[in-house]
């Protein structure tokens, strides 16, 4: 305590405070401007970096000449981020430029869209008759038939953040006349500027549509037709297995076709030869293995196996061909010919025979 005391009223001791003093102050005025020069120079190189990111074609840079040493750094990594952004930016603008002339050159309908169209190619708009540009915005759904409007909201509102496959869609679009157009929807998710959206394909099946529509025609007069005429029809599957009889058959045969479809004809009827007894087999069965038709002729008598009923027929068993040529089936005409053969004996017999001996 005495040596603290004998310090303090040492002669020197009040210099040695000012000198102190004075040496902080200054260390502190350094202090100060350095820390005024870091934040000018902080503040300077964010306005640098929000003007370089703010120019649409990132050709801005942040320049690193008489910037301090702790600072080039950072300078230099920011530009070369910008260069990256902008080397990203040019390879979606080129790859933005080839959809547009894919799209542009393509006959089928292409669309960008959520709920709403962002983007149309020419042939959209040649179809709806409109420019491109007012496509954009519209709706999705004002392009499509009333019926077909609710398959599409729900693929849009359930399966754009879905990992699911999107499966084809067949609908009819509402184009500049009348008559629509029949399309098939390919649908792949995608992000566009931004956001997840939908990039759709349309095929043209217009013509498989109108002949879908005639095939169905035909064969609702084929089957009216089939189901007037008097001979038992019967046709069979490439396994031949039963897919149709008419109401003729289901006369001769005293069996209702729902009892038969899906047997096989063995199970509905027995052919033998008239003559000797032997059986004729299975015409159908013959039919399919040798790609031809069978004709029994004049000889078979055939048993319906569900009502004993016995009679005199003439069948035939022909194939079905498919587009392919291979058969697709076998078809069986026949019909009861037992007062025809009847008469025909007789008349033999009267043509062979004296009538009045009977020799």
């Amino acid at each position: 305590m005495n040596a603290f005391s004998q310090w303090l009223g040492s002669p020197w001791v009040p210099a040695v405070l000012v000198v102190s003093l004075v040496l902080a102050g200054i260390v502190l005025v350094l202090l100060v401007r350095r820390l005024r020069g870091l934040r000018y120079e902080i503040e300077r190189i964010v306005d640098d970096v929000h003007e370089a990111v703010a120019e649409p074609a990132f050709d801005q840079r942040i320049v690193v000449n008489g910037r301090p040493s702790a600072f080039v750094d950072i300078a230099a990594s920011v530009n070369r981020m910008l260069d990256r952004i902008a080397e990203a930016d040019q390879r979606a603008g080129a790859n933005l430029r080839q959809f547009d002339v894919l799209a542009g050159t393509m006959p089928e309908v292409a669309l960008i869209h959520t709920d709403v169209i962002q983007y149309a190619n020419p042939a959209a708009a040649e179809l709806f008759g409109v420019e491109p540009a007012r496509l954009q915005g519209k709706k999705v759904t004002d392009l499509v038939r009333p019926a077909f409007r609710a398959a599409v909201r729900k693929r849009v509102t359930t399966e754009l953040e879905s990992d699911s496959p999107l499966e084809p869609l067949e609908m009819q679009l509402i184009s500049a006349d009348e008559n629509g157009m029949w399309v098939e929807l390919y649908s792949e998710r995608i992000e566009y500027q931004g956001q997840m959206a939908f990039c759709s394909i349309t095929r043209d099946i217009t013509h498989r549509k109108g002949l879908e529509a005639s095939l169905g025609r035909g064969k609702l007069q084929a089957r009216v037709t089939l189901e007037s005429i008097g001979e038992g029809v019967i046709t069979t599957d490439a396994n031949g297995v039963i897919d149709y009889m008419n109401e003729a058959a289901e006369q001769l045969l005293e069996c209702k076709r729902s009892l038969a479809i899906g047997k096989k004809v063995p199970d509905l009827i027995a052919l033998v030869d008239e003559a000797d007894g032997s059986s004729l087999g299975d015409p159908v069965n013959q039919c399919l293995t040798q790609g031809k038709r069978i004709n029994l002729g004049r000889r078979a008598r055939l048993t319906a196996r569900h009502s004993k009923r016995e009679f005199s027929t003439e069948l035939t068993a022909s194939p079905i061909r498919g587009t392919d040529r291979e058969a697709a089936g076998c078809v069986i005409i026949f019909h009861d010919v037992t007062e025809i053969r009847g008469l025909t004996r007789e008349m033999s017999y009267q043509a062979s025979h004296d009538p009045l001996t009977g020799l």
